[in-house]
C-alpha cells in the first residue's frame, strides 16, 4: 500500500524550461531552456497536475556530483500560476538507460526520466521510516517523506555562472540526496502549508514568516541558522541571448529571530524570519534562496527553499501588444478569419499571393506587422470568405479567466462569445510558440472565442448579423494573484462589412497591352497588396489595383504576353475583393484592334524540381557537400526546368533563416543564388523552386533540397571548382513530389494530431460512429442507437477492408487472448461489438487488426496494428431550473445550473454568462463523492425589455453537447 501511495504524488516537471525561452526573429537562439526573449513576471512551465501543493514534482538534472552536476536545460522552470514555489526537487534525467519497445534499452532524457528515480527514493525513505516512526501512515507519511527528500537535498551551483545558486524556481530543494534523506532525523517546514519549502507570493518592503523545524531521532540536535547567502533575484544576460540567472540582491536581508536553535527529541521549535527590501530595490522582481540550518551532527543539516516577488505581478501585461508595435514579443495579437488569413491587410487571396512568392521578403510572421488595425475588417454573409474572426493572441500569464466579448462603437456590450477558465500561457514547444486558444483547458473546442459576426435580435429570439460599422473584439483577462491589474483589457477594432464592391468601364486594350478600369467601395477598401483576379481560359492572373490603401480609383495594369495571348482568344471577367472579403465580377471588354501579339512559347503542365550543381571531380565531386575558401561571398547553382512560366527559384540559409531569390535564365534554366557564410562558416543552405497553379494565389512548390558549404582556409574558392549540370527527373515523376502550398498556413499547435493527440486512423478499418485512435464525446442525442440505458453497452460497428485476410480484437476486457474480444466479421466486412460502459465514462477502447499478407517467395505474414478508440460518453443533460419576474420594463432570471460532469456552460440569449472549470473528469474514483465537486452555479441576471416582444434562450450545455433548454417570453412597453 505505501508504494502504491508513492506512485500517486510523483509527478514530472515537463520539458519546457523558461516560459519567457520562446522562438524569436532569432533562429540561432535555444528554446524551451534558459535564453529568454522578455523578463517573465513568472517563469514557470509547469502543467496540472504538476502544480499540485500536494505532489512531488520532479525537474532534471544530469546525474553528475559536485562541481559537476548541472540543470538539465530543458527541464521546465516554476513557479505555478498562483506564485506557488514548484518544483519540489531535482533527480537525473539525462543520459537514463530506459526499458524500450520490443524488450529493449534505450538511453533517454527528460523529466519522466528523473520521476522514477524520485519514486524509488521515497520507497526507500518510506520503508526507513516505517522502522523509525512505525506509527507514520497515509498523508502524514507521504508529507514527512516529501520533506526529508526536500530538506535533504543539495543545492545546485550555476555552471555558467560561477559562485551563484540556481533558482529555486528551476531546480526546487536541489539535487537529490538518497542515502542522507533516509538518514535524517529531523525535518523542517513551512507550518502553514507542511512543506518543506516556503511560497511567500506578493510581499512589499518587509515580510515576515515562520519555519518549523521538527526532531524525529533521539538525540537533541543544534542548528545555526544561515541565508545562504540570500536573498537573491533574477537577470538577464543580453549578452548571452538573454540567458536568465540568479544574483545576490543588493539591498535585500533575511534575518532569524534566532542564530542558533537547539531542538530535543519528538520536539518542534517555530523560526521567525524577516525579509527586507531597501526602498533602492527596484520592484517587480523576483526574490529568492535558500535557508540552510547547519546541524552540529554530521548528516542532520537541512536546507529549505523559499520565494517571493516584491512587486505585483498583474502589473505585467498579460496579452502580448500587437506584431505591428515595438515592444510586440511573440508578433501575434491580431484577429484572423476562420482560414487563418491575418485580418488588416488585404483579402486571403491578394495575401496567399504576395506572401507564398516573395519567400526573399516576408512570410506568415512577418506579414503581421503589415497589420493596419484601422482595415481590420470581415464580411459575415456566409460565402465562406472571412466569415469569421478569432483572436491569435499570446499570454505572459496563466489566467483564471478569459471572457471573449463584442462592444459596439458606443460601448456597449452585444455578445459574450464565451468564457474559458484556467488558461495556459503562451510558451514554445518544439514547432514554434502556442497561443492561447491552445490551452489545454480549450483543447476540446479550439474554436471557442471565435465570432461569426451574429447576435441574438432580443424580439425574435433569432441569430441575425449584426450591422455594418465599427466594432471591438475584446478579452478580459481575470489573474490568479490580487494586484492593482488584476483585470486587464485587451481590445481589437474590427469592421463589419457586407457590402460588395464595384468595378466599372473593366477594358483590355490590345493595343496598349493594358487592361484598365475603375473601382470603387463604401466599406473596408483596397490596399497596395490586394489585387483583382483576371479569370480567363481556366486560369487566374493577378491585377495591380492601387499602390496605396483607398475606397476608389483607377488602374491600369500592363499583362504579361501570356495573358495577352489568350484574351486574343477567349472572354475574361475581373473579380475584385475588398479587405472585408467582399466581392464582385463583371465582364472585361476587349479591344482586339492593333497590334499582333506575339506568340509565347511556354508550358503550363511543367511541375517545378530543382537540383544543386554539382562541385569537384571524381569521388570527391558532390551536390550535397562542399568546402571552399570564400571569405563572405558564393555563388550557388541549380537546374531548374527551363521555360515554365512566372517559376521562382528561393534558397534558405536554415542557420539564419535569411531566403534569397536565384537569377534565374529561363532558356537554360540554370538559376545561381547569391550566398553568405555566417559567423559559423558552415551553412546549410534549403533550396526549391515553385510555380504558380491555375488559380491566383495558390503555387506548387517542389521538394526542398540541402546542400551544406563549409568555410575552411586551405580548400579552393568556389569559383575554382569545377560544376556539373545535374540531370532532372521526368515531369511525371516531378508532379508526385510537389506540394500544393495556399494561404496561411495552420498555426502551430492548432492541427487536430496537437490538440488531441491524435494519431493517423489504422489502415483497412474503418468505425461508423466512433473517431478512430482519436477522441469522440457522446451523448444522450448521438449515442442513442449505440448505446443502451438498460444493459449500459455500447456498439462500435465498422468495416473491414479484406474480410477474408483480417481478424479483429476489441478489447473489452484486458486480455488480449480472451475469446470473447474476439469480433465477428460478416462477408462483406462490416461488424458490431458490444463494449460495457458507465453511462457517463471516459475510456480509451483498444483494439488489435491482424491482417494476413502474402509475399514475394508466396510466404504469409500476420501484420498487426494496434489502436484504440478514446471514448467520451455522458448521456445526462445538465440540470437548469430557471424562474422569471417582469416589473418595471425589465426581466429578472434566477436559478441554478450544474451537471454531474464538471464544465458546465451557461448562456443566455448566446451570450456566455457563465462557464465551470472542466477538470474533474468523466470517472468516478470515490463513490462517496460527487463527481462534480463543483457547487451550483447561482442565476442572478436582469435585462431592459424593449418595446413589443421579448424572447430569452437560456441553455445549459455539458462538455459533449448535452443541452437543455428553457425559453421565456415577456412583453416589453413602448
Amino acid at each position: 500500500m505505501p508504494l502504491i501511495m508513492v506512485c500517486l504524488f510523483h509527478l514530472q516537471g515537463g520539458n519546457y524550461g523558461n516560459s519567457a525561452s520562446i522562438f524569436t526573429n532569432n533562429p540561432l537562439a535555444n528554446t524551451n531552456r534558459i535564453n529568454t526573449a522578455y523578463q517573465e513576471a513568472n517563469s514557470g512551465t509547469l502543467a496540472d497536475p504538476a502544480v499540485s501543493a500536494n505532489s512531488m514534482t520532479v525537474a532534471a538534472e544530469n546525474s553528475l556530483k559536485g562541481s559537476q552536476n548541472e540543470m538539465a536545460s530543458f527541464s521546465s522552470w516554476g513557479p505555478t500560476p498562483d506564485y506557488t514555489l514548484k518544483p519540489d526537487i531535482s533527480a537525473p534525467g539525462m543520459g537514463i538507460t530506459s526499458t524500450w519497445q520490443n524488450n529493449t534499452y534505450a538511453m533517454l532524457e527528460g523529466t519522466s526520466m528523473a520521476t522514477p528515480f524520485v519514486s524509488g527514493a521515497a520507497a526507500l525513505v518510506i520503508q526507513k521510516l516505517k522502522q523509525s516512526q512505525p506509527d507514520l501512515s497515509g498523508s502524514q507519511l507521504v508529507s514527512q517523506t516529501k520533506n526529508m527528500l526536500m530538506n535533504s537535498a543539495t543545492p545546485m551551483k550555476d555552471v555558467n555562472y560561477h559562485g551563484n545558486i540556481v533558482s529555486p524556481r528551476r531546480q526546487g530543494a536541489g539535487q537529490i540526496n538518497v542515502t542522507a534523506a533516509a538518514n535524517l532525523k529531523a525535518t523542517v517546514q513551512d507550518p502553514a502549508t507542511g512543506i518543506g519549502s516556503v511560497s511567500l507570493g506578493q510581499i512589499s518592503s518587509s515580510r515576515s514568516f515562520k519555519v518549523e523545524l521538527s526532531n524525529h531521532g533521539s538525540v537533541p540536535i543544534n542548528y545555526a541558522v544561515d541565508n545562504d547567502g540570500g536573498p537573491m533575484t533574477q537577470i538577464r544576460d543580453q549578452k548571452k541571448d538573454g540567458q536568465v540567472h540568479d544574483i545576490s540582491l543588493t539591498g535585500a536581508s533575511l534575518t532569524s529571530d534566532q542564530s542558533n536553535i537547539v531542538i530535543d527529541p519528538g520536539q518542534r521549535k517555530t523560526l521567525t524570519l524577516s525579509l527586507a527590501i531597501s526602498p533602492t530595490v527596484k520592484s517587480n522582481q523576483v526574490v529568492e534562496g535558500y535557508l540552510h540550518f547547519k546541524a552540529d551532527q554530521p548528516g542532520q543539516s537541512l536546507s529549505m527553499p523559499y520565494l517571493a516577488y516584491y512587486g505585483d505581478t498583474t502589473k505585467e501585461q498579460v496579452i502580448d501588444s500587437p506584431a505591428f508595435m515595438p515592444n510586440s514579443v511573440f508578433h501575434g495579437g491580431y484577429l484572423m478569419d476562420e482560414n487563418n488569413t491575418p485580418l488588416g491587410i488585404s483579402d486571403r487571396v491578394s495575401l496567399s499571393a504576395y506572401v507564398n512568392n516573395h519567400d526573399n521578403k516576408t512570410n506568415w510572421r512577418k506579414v503581421a506587422s503589415y497589420i493596419h488595425p484601422a482595415r481590420v475588417a470581415f464580411s459575415p454573409n456566409g460565402d465562406h470568405h472571412q466569415d469569421s474572426v478569432t483572436p491569435f493572441v499570446f499570454a505572459k500569464q496563466s489566467l483564471a479567466n478569459v471572457k471573449a466579448q463584442i462592444v459596439n462603437d458606443q460601448g456597449n456590450v452585444i455578445r459574450v462569445i464565451d468564457q474559458e477558465t484556467h488558461t495556459d500561457k503562451s510558451i514554445a514547444n518544439d514547432s514554434g510558440n502556442l497561443d492561447l486558444s491552445t490551452s489545454f483547458s480549450m483543447w476540446q473546442n479550439p474554436k471557442a472565442l471565435q465570432w461569426d459576426g451574429r447576435y441574438i435580435d432580443q424580439s425574435t429570439g433569432k441569430s441575425i448579423v449584426v450591422p455594418n460599422g465599427r466594432y471591438h473584439y475584446q478579452l478580459v483577462t481575470t489573474n490568479y494573484n490580487d494586484g492593482a491589474d488584476q483585470q486587464q483589457l485587451a481590445s481589437y477594432p474590427v469592421e463589419v462589412d457586407t457590402r460588395a464592391p464595384q468595378a466599372t468601364a473593366v477594358t483590355y486594350n490590345r493595343k496598349t497591352g493594358r487592361l484598365t478600369g475603375q473601382f470603387n467601395d463604401h466599406g473596408a477598401g483596397f490596399t497596395g497588396i490586394s489585387r483583382g483576379i483576371l479569370s480567363t481560359n481556366g486560369h487566374q492572373f493577378g491585377i495591380k489595383l492601387t499602390k496605396k490603401a483607398a475606397l476608389a480609383g483607377q488602374f491600369s495594369d500592363r499583362l504579361t504576353s501570356i495573358v495577352k495571348q489568350m484574351l486574343m482568344k477567349h472572354q475574361a471577367n475581373l473579380t475584385l475583393t475588398d479587405i472585408a472579403g467582399n466581392s464582385t465580377k463583371v465582364a472585361v471588354h476587349r479591344k482586339l484592334s492593333g497590334l499582333v501579339t506575339k506568340k509565347a512559347n511556354v508550358s503550363f503542365d511543367r511541375a517545378p524540381q530543382l537540383k544543386w550543381f554539382k562541385y569537384g571531380t571524381g569521388k570527391n565531386a558532390s551536390s550535397s557537400y562542399l568546402e571552399i575558401s570564400n571569405k563572405k561571398v558564393f555563388t550557388l547553382y541549380a537546374r531548374v526546368p527551363k521555360g515554365v512560366p512566372a517559376l521562382n527559384a528561393y534558397a534558405k540559409d536554415t542557420g539564419t533563416n535569411k531566403v534569397v531569390k536565384g537569377r534565374l535564365n529561363p532558356k537554360t534554366g540554370v538559376v545561381a543564388f547569391a550566398c553568405h557564410f555566417s559567423q559559423t562558416g558552415y551553412e546549410t543552405i534549403q533550396g526549391w523552386s515553385q510555380v504558380p497553379q491555375k488559380k491566383f494565389g495558390a503555387y506548387l512548390k517542389s521538394p526542398s533540397t540541402l546542400i551544406v558549404v563549409s568555410q575552411l582556409p586551405k580548400a579552393p574558392l568556389i569559383a575554382k571548382l569545377k560544376k556539373t549540370t545535374p540531370k532532372l527527373i521526368s515531369n511525371a515523376q516531378a508532379q508526385k513530389k510537389t506540394k500544393s502550398i495556399f494561404g496561411s498556413p495552420i498555426p502551430n499547435g492548432h492541427k487536430t494530431s496537437q490538440l488531441t493527440y491524435r494519431r493517423a486512423p489504422s489502415k483497412g478499418i474503418k468505425f461508423f460512429q466512433l473517431h478512430d485512435n482519436a477522441s469522440t464525446f457522446l451523448n444522450a442525442a448521438n449515442s442513442a442507437t449505440i448505446y443502451d440505458l438498460q444493459t449500459h453497452q455500447l456498439t462500435i460497428n465498422g468495416q473491414v477492408s479484406s474480410p477474408n485476410k483480417q481478424r479483429l480484437v476489441i478489447l473489452a476486457t484486458p486480455d488480449e487472448a480472451d475469446p470473447a474480444n474476439r469480433v465477428r466479421i460478416s462477408k462483406n466486412g462490416t461488424f458490431k461489438f458490444k463494449v460495457p460502459f458507465n453511462p457517463t465514462e471516459q475510456r480509451g477502447v483498444g483494439y488489435n487488426l491482424y491482417t494476413k499478407t502474402i509475399l514475394r517467395n508466396g510466404q504469409s505474414k500476420v501484420q498487426k496494428q494496434r489502436g484504440i478508440l478514446e471514448i467520451y460518453l455522458d448521456v445526462v443533460k445538465p440540470s437548469l431550473a430557471v424562474s422569471e419576474n417582469v416589473e418595471n420594463n425589465r426581466i429578472r432570471l434566477t436559478g441554478t445550473v450544474n451537471d454531474n460532469v464538471s464544465g458546465v456552460k451557461l448562456d443566455v440569449n448566446g451570450n456566455n454568462l457563465f462557464s465551470q472549470q472542466k477538470d474533474a473528469g468523466f470517472n468516478s474514483h470515490d463513490q462517496n463523492q460527487p463527481l462534480n465537486p463543483y457547487p451550483d452555479y447561482q442565476i442572478n441576471q436582469s435585462y431592459d425589455l424593449t418595446p413589443g416582444r421579448n424572447t430569452f434562450t437560456v441553455k445549459a450545455i455539458d462538455q459533449v453537447g448535452n443541452v437543455t433548454t428553457k425559453r421565456f417570453v415577456a412583453n416589453g412597453q413602448g
